[in-house]
This record gives C-alpha cells, sequence and structure tokens, in this order.
C-alpha cells in the first residue's frame, strides 16, 4: 500500500501510472520523478507500508482498543520519513470531509426529486402505461381513474 509520506493518505498506483501531475528532480546526480498527491497537492515520492493490513489493525487493537483506529498507526510509521506535515494532513482530511458533504447533498437532493405518492409519500410508484389508459377508457370512457391519471402509487393504491 503506498501513502504521501507529507499527508498520509493512501495513493493508488493506477492514479500516479494515469493522471498523476509529475516534476522530475535531480538527486544526487540521479533524476527522481515527483508525483502530486491528490489530496494535499504536494510533490512527493510515495512510499510503501512496511506491513499489511492485518498488522495495523492488530496494532490500532492493541493500543487504542479499535482496529479502527489502524490510521494512526500508520501515521506514526509515516513520520518516521520526517517529511509528515501536520498541517498538510488536517487540509487534506478537510478536503475530502467536504468532499464527502458534497456528496451526500447531491444524494440527498436526487431523493428530494423523486416522485412521491401525495397519499402515504411513498416512492414505491409506477407509471400507469397508455395501453391501460386506452382500455380503461373503452371500457368505463372517461370516468375511468387510469384514463385520467399518470401514476399509481404500489403501497397504498392511490392513482393521480
Amino acid at each position: 500500500m503506498l501513502r504521501c509520506p507529507i499527508c498520509g493518505s493512501e495513493v493508488n498506483p493506477l492514479y500516479l501510472k494515469t493522471i498523476a501531475e509529475t516534476k522530475t528532480e535531480l538527486v544526487d546526480g540521479e533524476e527522481i520523478t515527483k508525483y502530486k498527491c491528490n489530496d494535499c497537492h504536494s510533490f512527493m515520492s510515495p512510499v510503501e507500508l512496511k506491513h499489511d493490513f492485518q498488522y495495523y489493525h492488530d496494532k490500532a487493537e492493541e493500543i487504542y482498543g479499535s482496529r479502527w483506529r489502524d490510521i494512526l498507526v500508520i501515521l506514526d510509521e509515516i513520520k518516521e520519513y520526517g517529511l509528515f506535515d501536520e498541517e498538510k494532513y488536517k487540509l487534506a482530511g478537510d478536503a475530502q470531509s467536504a468532499w464527502i458533504n458534497a456528496y451526500n447533498q447531491r444524494i440527498q437532493q436526487a431523493d428530494n426529486n423523486k416522485p412521491k405518492c401525495p397519499t402515504c409519500s411513498s416512492t414505491n410508484i409506477q407509471k400507469i402505461s397508455t395501453t391501460s389508459k386506452v382500455v380503461g377508457a373503452s371500457l368505463f370512457g372517461l370516468f375511468s381513474k387510469n384514463a385520467t391519471s399518470q401514476f399509481k402509487c404500489n403501497n397504498c393504491g392511490y392513482k393521480w
């Protein structure tokens, strides 16, 4: 698993190969490619963690009593590289939180735009087909509820 040594965020190898912005630096006469971190926007050489996921889960359980605090154990290891920047870590987390909040708002807005039954507020509705409208109109005339309605609620049966 690759991590940014500056903010600690996970780095997807596919991101590095395809869309990451790069720059080349000369270090001790050797050209080194640095990648722009998607979260903190710093140019870095990603570091590979020394252990597998299970190690970090177990260590977090041992230290903090919760395996879900494994990021703290991972950050302790990343800090050993001496490039970690607490401020960039917080900013990357804030940016990620903002993205998650915006995503949740879009989902909620999509839910608000779904048609609902005016009687029971269910979204379990279906559009009344043209065939059903024609059959209803031919059997009962314009007094047919199917002929004059657009939707039917599958929960309460109301047509509107």
